[in-house]
């Protein structure tokens, strides 16, 4: 997994594509505040704030991070995305796409020399039998410290949650103490937002992807009969969240409409935490 890392632009033409009709009746946070109290809370997210959606494969978890950060940035929120990066979907031919998946395999091999401390706790934890998949998952892990040491607010579709549950399913190790130790070793997001579907849409989309990937590229996908492991296990993830008093959302990646009451939702609740943070600042407190 490499993940493509950006800031936010929007073309105006995209405005009622991103928000969708479903913002307009939802009452922002400052909305009918003075200019200087909706600057305050836009200031209040530019530092460290990492807003990660996790969910199965074919829920969704891309397309959901471009609309949110796109919304984000209409907000004035200076936005970085990190989204994961499939050659064969950005248009790239299958010859293309094997040497980039080959060269992401070269580069998993030079994370052996250099590794972060919550990479190697992380595979302690959870050791995969198979060195191929555990130079991948190294690979992969590793790309998360590095989003996570920047400042400015992140939203990303492969975090830590992802890779733990990841991780769980392939080491075969997803019991209640496994889980809980991994979320203590990982740095948390603000804003977890869990993104779930039914197996049979999630069957179609994965279905769809394949159909644009060579052989080698499907090799190294996980296989859709995953899924429902994978959605035992995010679920187990989310009900430890909620018991940690973290900022956790469930939202459906259904359809369209799902999906424009989902943005609206998360860009609420992440203007919402930046004016908290500015009242607690106020009263000489902090929030995480």
């Amino acid at each position: 997994m490499v993940f493509a890392v950006g800031a936010v632009t929007l073309g105006g033409s995209s405005l009622e594509q991103i928000r969708g009709q479903s913002t307009q009746n939802i009452q922002m946070p400052c909305a009918n505040g003075s200019a200087s109290q909706r600057q305050e809370a836009v200031d209040s997210l530019g530092e460290r704030i990492t807003i990660e959606i996790f969910g199965p494969p074919g829920a969704g978890k891309t397309t959901l991070a471009r609309a949110v950060a796109a919304d984000l940035a209409l907000h004035g929120l200076a936005v970085r995305l990190a989204i994961s990066a499939r050659p064969e979907e950005s248009g790239a031919g299958r010859r293309s796409a094997l040497a980039s998946r080959l060269s992401k395999l070269g580069g998993a091999v030079s994370q052996i020399i250099w590794s972060d401390s919550v990479t190697e706790a992380l595979l302690q934890l959870m050791p995969l039998l198979h060195w191929s998949a555990s130079l991948r998952r190294r690979r992969y892990i590793a790309g998360l410290a590095r989003l996570a040491s920047v400042d400015g607010l992140l939203v990303q579709d492969q975090g830590y949650l992802c890779a733990i549950a990841g991780l769980a399913l392939d080491s075969k190790r997803s019991d209640d103490r496994v889980l809980a130790r991994a979320l203590d070793v990982v740095p948390l997001p603000n804003i977890a937002v869990r993104l779930c579907v039914s197996p049979d849409i999630s069957g179609i989309r994965l279905g769809q992807r394949h159909a644009k990937q060579g052989f080698a590229a499907r090799a190294l996908e996980r296989p859709p009969a995953d899924t429902k492991g994978l959605d035992d296990i995010f679920a187990a993830i989310y009900a430890k969240l909620q018991k940690r008093n973290l900022c956790v959302l469930q939202v459906s990646g259904r359809d369209q409409n799902d999906l424009e009451s989902a943005v609206a939702l998360i860009t609420t609740t992440a203007l919402a935490l930046g004016q908290a943070r500015r009242l607690a600042r106020s009263h000489g407190a902090i929030l995480p």
